[in-house]
């Protein structure tokens, strides 16, 4: 136990009382923050609470069934943490207290579900020391920034919401984010932008990421290329002996993949094919890929697909003529 539990107290206006569920927010995300800032089980770092005229008074403690030899991994120590923690936040200190930017980003994540949103303009405390409303909006934006992630070449998918030629510039709508994303053009690529404005349209380039390594803008735009859901029909597949001739041609129509919008997707569940990947080429190659590896593994392993193979292809060797 804490040798001087903590104490946790609301502030609104004199007399205010603080939501049920703001309460149970704050106990919820500090919880989490003692088990991720002792990097222990729950029941280690349990955290206890008792309801006092001026707020909650805390315990980071529990039932110890082990004995626990690291160093600084005591519950009191965590609970220490834990007050240091808050208090490098409230001053804006946080980047010197966790120089590890990921952990830091998850001690922000823990910080930004835990504290009233600003609109609610509750401040909450701990031992003494405030976050206000702005503190709290401060926090969260922290959290975009909190990694320091280097741009990243991409595939981008989404729709072409429209081009100013004025400034040389598009934007594209990316589904995961439902966010805009913005760049630069080459003249070159002006008309064609022009013919595909509100279409659904792929783009190669370098992309700033955010602390979620999401994409947040195009620093440079490679390639545009127009999103192709046209069949595919496949006749011959490669082998390592050779390759395997489709009668008659298989054809399959593609689709971007429901969840994310970002990759191609085709599927023919009587012949066991589904294949995903992040271009058109890319799913071709993906299921001749597919294709092979059913056609030589075993008959035994799916006695009622391989006839269903059996049926529709037949094997060349590499020096066998259709």
């Amino acid at each position: 136990m804490l040798a001087t539990p903590l104490r946790l107290t609301f502030r609104r206006t004199p007399g205010a009382a603080p939501p049920a569920e703001l309460v149970a927010r704050a106990l919820g995300g500090l919880q989490k923050l003692a088990c991720l800032l002792g990097s222990g089980a729950r029941r280690t770092y349990e955290l206890t609470c008792r309801f006092q005229e001026d707020g909650l008074e805390l315990h980071v403690g529990g039932p110890q069934l082990a004995l626990g030899l690291d160093l600084g991994s005591t519950p009191a120590e965590v609970g220490q943490r834990l007050l240091r923690i808050w208090c490098a936040a409230a001053e804006g200190g946080l980047a010197a207290a966790l120089p590890d930017a990921d952990f830091r980003a998850e001690v922000l994540a823990e910080l930004k579900r835990l504290l009233p949103r600003p609109s609610e303009g509750w401040t909450v405390a701990l031992d003494g020391v405030a976050i206000d409303p702005a503190l709290a909006r401060s926090l969260a934006k922290a959290l975009d920034t909190a990694k320091e992630v280097a741009p990243a070449v991409l595939t981008i998918t989404g729709e072409l919401l429209g081009v100013d030629f004025d400034h040389g510039t598009f934007s594209l709508r990316y589904m995961p984010t439902r966010k805009t994303l913005t760049g630069r053009y080459q003249p070159e690529a002006e008309v064609w932008l022009l013919k595909h404005r509100r279409k659904t349209i792929q783009v190669d380039g370098e992309f700033s990421l955010d602390g979620q390594q999401r994409p947040q803008a195009c620093l440079k735009a490679l390639k545009f290329r127009a999103v192709e859901l046209a069949p595919l029909s496949l006749v011959r597949v490669p082998l390592p002996g050779g390759e395997l001739l489709l009668e008659p041609p298989l054809v399959l129509t593609p689709s971007l993949d429901l969840e994310t919008g970002q990759r191609y997707e085709a599927r023919e569940d009587a012949l066991g094919l589904f294949a995903l990947a992040e271009s058109r080429e890319g799913l071709e190659a993906a299921l001749n890929e597919q294709i092979a590896r059913l056609w030589l593994r075993p008959a035994e392993a799916d006695p009622l697909l391989s006839k269903l193979w059996k049926r529709r292809a037949r094997e060349l060797s590499a020096y066998q003529e259709a």
